[in-house]
Parts: structure tokens; C-alpha cells; sequence
């Protein structure tokens, strides 16, 4: 398998040592396991709902940052159909996202293979989870189980970074903003510029008639 190397762009966000609102890591997890699946989940659909959406980046571990790259196996498990199919059959509306596999080649000529998820800003705000799904993670597993609850909006909370449901007056507070700034957008883009001018032009003839009138006084 010919595997392609990242972009010096990616290599800057698989080695950031942070998460941040746009940025999510997650370490070495197989797609196709449940635990994932709900995991990744939730982190597309916090993504989604953001502005400018994000990338979720799997091969570096939660806390640690360390990217330790993802196993042959792991690496494979990850192909876009396959994800597409899961997410969109579980959010309203489709998540956009694109899907990409790599690697990195250190000094020493080894090679650490990562996935990298980016995910739109979805046209449609908010996308809202029509699936209510919990996975239990194994023994020892770090973290809580894994919840999904349908009619649910997620998000990435500020403080701490992280993807979760929408809770609280200022997440919500925010969140209606971030609804109405996008709206807005897309009212502004609707409109068509020749329209704009013809007012501009309009305007600047009633002035032009007013100052006329103030001179004949």
C-alpha cells in the first residue's frame, strides 16, 4: 500500500500538544468498534456545529498528545463509505467531512501512520443527533462509557475543550449567536449585488434632490 505523507500544514496539527475548540485527538482506536463509532460520533457532530468546523486527528493520545500513529490494522479499519453510512444515518442533517490517511516520516526513516477527519461547518445549523445509543468500554478502559442521545445537540465546549451535549445559559447563549451570525451570512450572500448598487444609487440621487431643494430656498 502506497501511503501518502502528510502535508507540512497536518504535520502542524497532529504535533500542536493542545487541544483547542477546532481540533480534537484522539489515540489509537479501530473503526468499527462501538465505543469508537459513538465516540467519533460525537466529536463530528461538536465539529459540525462549530464555526469553521474542525478536524478530529486519530493516532495521538487524549492528555499526552503524544502522536504514536495508529497500527496497519487500525490504519485500514478507516474508510470513508464506511463512516459516512454510520454518521449520516444517525444525524439531521448530513455531517460534510472529508477523510484523510497518512503519514509521517521521522528522521530515522520510521514511519507513524494517522487518520485526519475534517469536518464542515454545516450548512444547515444545528445538526441534531437521531440516535440514542450507549457502549460500555472495556475493563481498565479510560474515560466513561460512551452516550448518545437523540434530539441532542453537540458541541465543543470552551472550557474544558471537549465534545459534549449543549448545556447551560452562556453555552446556549453563544450557540444562538453563532445561529444567528450564520444566517445572517447566508442572507447577505442571497442578495444580489445589482440590487445593492441600484439602492446605493437611489439613495445618493435623494440626497442629491434634497440638497438641490435646501439650495433653491
Amino acid at each position: 500500500m502506497n501511503i501518502v505523507e502528510f502535508s507540512d500544514d497536518l504535520k502542524q496539527f497532529i504535533r500542536l500538544g493542545e487541544e483547542r475548540v477546532n481540533v480534537e485527538y484522539k489515540g489509537r482506536l479501530t473503526w468499527g468498534q462501538g465505543v469508537t463509532n459513538l465516540t467519533i460520533l460525537r466529536a463530528m457532530m461538536a465539529m459540525a456545529n462549530s464555526r469553521d468546523g474542525g478536524v478530529i486527528i486519530i493516532g495521538v493520545e487524549d492528555g499526552s498528545f503524544d502522536p504514536v500513529g495508529l497500527m496497519q490494522a487500525e490504519f485500514e479499519s478507516y474508510e470513508y463509505d464506511r463512516i459516512g453510512r454510520y454518521i449520516n444515518t444517525r444525524t439531521q442533517p448530513a455531517i460534510d467531512f472529508d477523510l484523510k490517511k497518512g503519514k509521517i516520516t521521522e528522521e530515522d526513516g520510521s514511519e507513524r501512520l494517522f487518520i485526519v477527519i475534517q469536518v464542515q461547518e454545516a450548512d444547515d445549523f444545528p445538526v441534531v443527533s437521531t440516535s440514542q445509543e450507549l457502549k460500555n468500554r472495556s475493563a481498565g478502559a479510560f474515560g466513561d462509557n460512551v452516550v448518545i442521545r437523540n434530539g441532542v445537540v453537540y458541541i465543543r465546549s470552551k472550557s474544558p475543550v471537549e465534545s459534549r451535549e449543549i448545556h447551560g445559559h452562556r453555552e446556549w447563549k453563544d450557540f444562538v449567536k453563532l445561529l444567528l451570525d450564520r444566517n445572517q451570512r447566508k442572507l447577505i450572500e442571497m442578495i444580489p449585488w445589482s440590487a445593492v448598487e441600484s439602492l446605493n444609487m437611489t439613495e445618493e440621487t435623494d440626497i442629491e434632490k434634497f440638497n438641490q431643494q435646501l439650495g433653491g430656498l
